[in-house]
């Protein structure tokens, strides 16, 4: 009953004495990994698929009466076919019942989300975990091409606590498309200036301004810090 252009169509499920079989649309193409591996890939191309798997598992942790935890989520399971990206090998998911899901926990070491390691209830929120540790995997390998937004969204899609990541997909969904906006419209961006003034030493200033400027460079906003001291007078 699913159907998503992000997800392979099921068309029949058969079995013998044996064995379950599932005959399933082909998809042609090549993991994200792979596709990374032997091309040059553009941080715009890289932030537009993590929109589209956002997506995906909004679409699944949405569906009724029992929403789907994907929950084994890496590169080899993200199919690159042209412009649209497809998530196969649903073998571990499973639904998300009114008591969570506290059963057979399981994972892909570097990217299933710590809670998947014990007994834990998990929810949406481990894939959202995945989708960070994914984005964390390139920005290694990519600093260079890796805006500040961009770095900070996957920073907060893998905390620790799964309360303090993003709260569903359809948030991260919103937090890539400002950064994609701002990678797009950087060059149109005024220069302001904001002072920050004291009336004499040791009251703070100093702080106060480079943790302004910390927190619009992890927005994605350039900052620079610069401290100009006025002449005293006699």
């Amino acid at each position: 009953g699913i159907n998503h252009p992000g997800i392979p169509i099921i068309y029949d499920i058969e079995e013998d004495e044996h064995f379950f079989y599932i005959i399933e649309e082909f998809i042609q193409g090549q993991s994200i990994d792979t596709f990374v591996s032997y091309q040059k890939i553009s941080h715009e191309l890289l932030i537009k698929f993590g929109i589209q798997l956002c997506d995906i598992l909004d679409y699944l942790h949405h569906l009724m009466p029992y929403p789907i935890l994907y929950q084994d989520l890496k590169p080899e399971h993200i199919i690159v076919c042209g412009n649209q990206i497809k998530l196969i090998d649903f073998g571990i998911a499973s639904y998300i019942t009114s008591r969570g899901k506290n059963y057979q926990n399981y994972g892909t070491k570097g990217f299933a989300a710590p809670e998947q390691y014990g007994e834990y209830e998990l929810h949406t929120a481990s894939d959202i975990y995945a989708i960070g540790a994914i984005f964390s995997l390139y920005i290694k390998r990519h600093s260079h091409k890796s805006s500040p937004a961009f770095r900070y969204i996957a920073q907060k899609a893998t905390r620790k606590n799964p309360n303090k990541r993003y709260k569903n997909a359809g948030e991260l969904q919103q937090a890539l498309t400002r950064a994609l906006k701002q990678k797009g419209n950087r060059k149109e961006h005024l220069l302001k200036s904001i002072s920050v003034v004291g009336a004499e030493s040791g009251v703070g200033t100093t702080h106060i301004a480079i943790a302004l400027t910390s927190f619009f460079n992890a927005g994605g906003a350039n900052a620079l810090y610069r401290e100009i001291q006025s002449e005293k007078r006699e």
